[in-house]
């Protein structure tokens, strides 16, 4: 990866950038898989292993445990959603960038790229906040009764 990598170049999204369309193409595809595959499959794998050991354990009343099996599965799916929403447009656009790189833009349609690149780094920032608010907002009562009572 080092090896792709050449400082200083022009009209590219950062100064230190791929120096060819292959090496380029090559790291956002790595890129891509690091930043989704790899915490998509074992955040949804873990989790399913997760609820299926709930189930197994219930030990309390049914319809308690059925409440939290539901917000569970719910807390699972919006984080999962989630993952993909505001890390899959980085990627997408990281490739597009690369295969338009040898395209003559204008300097608006550079500048528009520029910004699409910026607004897409905030978000996996974004996403690395948003399970506190998904496990307090979608979590139900018994989460956030759980959260006052490490609170205060």
């Amino acid at each position: 990866m080092l090896y792709c990598y050449k400082a200083n170049l022009i009209n590219t999204p950062l100064k230190c950038y791929g120096k060819t369309t292959a090496c380029r193409l090559l790291t956002d595809i790595i890129y891509s898989c690091f930043t989704i595959s790899f915490p998509l499959i074992p955040m949804a794998v873990l989790g399913v292993l997760t609820l299926s050991n709930i189930r197994k354990r219930r030990s309390s009343t049914k319809t308690t445990m059925e409440k939290i099996d539901r917000y569970l599965r719910r807390m699972l799916l919006l984080q999962v959603i989630s993952l993909i929403l505001l890390i899959f447009p980085q990627a997408i656009h990281k490739v597009y960038f690369t295969m338009s790189s040898n395209k003559n833009k204008s300097q608006m349609q550079y500048d528009f790229d520029r910004f699409l690149y910026n607004f897409e780094l905030l978000l996996p920032f974004i996403e690395s906040a948003l399970p506190f608010y998904i496990y307090t907002l979608a979590g139900g009562k018994v989460f956030r009764n759980a959260l006052e009572k490490l609170l205060f």
